[in-house]
């Protein structure tokens, strides 16, 4: 007989075990009614959550912030949050080493957010336009260096994961760009932990004007499909992403439109964007335009200052995420303390 349970998503699968009497640990990286499709299924989901969750054994975790509030609210049951450490890059882990020559190095990009936009491409281009008028300007304030260049400044070669030729495919590959495009398209994103963990610099949309577009990209579209009205009490009937209880969309003639006490609005979606990763995570670089990149990009000393927070605040995470899942299982083989029964 096994010791532990060990579960992951979709959290359902951890129903499985209630009432086996070994203790589970579940960690998850999608909403507990991910993989789910009718209500019933949910609730029933929901009340087997319930159950294993008043067994003081049992740890639910979530491995981001924003991922355990919303776990917490949809089954009323407490989530501790573990960021996923990125053992699996092995000797990669904090190998940042990028191409020092002059110019901007190599580019990486992680996603392409929406089939219309090719943010690579876009990229591409804009430094290419950006080429000729740095070139301009070097020979201005660097006349050596402008000869040297022969008035133009190298660019950089943007790459896309899930696009990335094979000899860049490896992490080991990814330690060697200048820094990382990270585009989301989601609350939770998987190679962003990576990414850190490498101690690449990372590039993310300005949490505070841009960042709640990417994360939350479907938000009207989400809000109309939901029916107006209060939201069911947690664990009574599965709760839908309660960020998206905008009952009129993003139409800003509506009297409650931005007003964050109704649960809708623009500064509501600033505010749940806060509690990701792309919001929380310190040492990232926030830019409000493409643009921003060209002579960051350039700055290769800042760069390499950036990426040692990184490793240092990543190295931090390490020590306290080996504890707390040392304290998390010392926890679930714990002998149970029973008291006496009365007779």
């Amino acid at each position: 007989a096994a010791d532990i349970l060990i579960c992951s998503e979709p959290l359902a699968f951890c129903s499985f075990f209630d009432g086996v009497g070994v203790p589970v640990v579940a960690y998850i990286g999608n909403g507990p009614g991910f993989y789910l499709a009718n209500t019933l299924d949910k609730s029933i989901m929901v009340e087997s959550i319930q159950r294993l969750a008043s067994q003081p054994q049992n740890t639910f975790i979530a491995m981001n912030m924003i991922l355990a509030i919303s776990s917490e609210r949809e089954v009323n049951t407490r989530f501790v949050t573990l960021m996923p450490m990125a053992r699996h890059l092995g000797s990669a882990m904090y190998s940042y080493n990028p191409d020092s020559k002059r110019g901007m190095g190599k580019l990486l990009v992680t996603k392409r957010v929406m089939a219309s936009w090719d943010i690579r491409c876009m990229t591409q281009l804009l430094l290419i336009r950006a080429q000729v008028w740095l070139g301009k300007l070097m020979k201005e304030l660097d006349l050596e260096l402008a000869s040297h260049l022969d008035g133009m400044v190298p660019i950089p070669k943007v790459y896309q994961i899930g696009e990335l030729p094979p000899e860049l495919k490896s992490v080991e590959a990814w330690s060697a760009f200048r820094a990382c495009l990270v585009l989301p398209w989601d609350p939770s994103g998987l190679n962003t932990y990576d990414v850190y963990a490498l101690g690449l610099p990372m590039f993310i949309p300005d949490p505070l004007r841009f960042l709640p577009s990417f994360v939350y990209r479907s938000q009207a579209g989400s809000a109309l499909m939901n029916k107006p009205g209060p939201p069911p009490k947690p664990g009574e009937v599965f709760w839908p992403g309660f960020w998206r209880r905008l009952p009129n969309g993003f139409d800003q003639s509506q009297p409650n439109f931005g007003k964050m006490e109704t649960g809708g609005g623009w500064d509501s979606f600033r505010i749940w964007t806060m509690l990701t990763e792309f919001g929380q995570l310190p040492h990232v670089r926030h830019i409000s335009a493409l643009s921003d990149l060209i002579f960051q990009l350039l700055d290769i000393e800042g760069l390499k200052a950036t990426s040692q927070s990184m490793i240092t605040h990543h190295r931090e995470l390490h020590a306290d995420s080996r504890n707390s899942w040392a304290c998390t299982l010392a926890r679930a083989l714990a002998p149970i303390e029973r008291r006496p029964t009365s007779e």
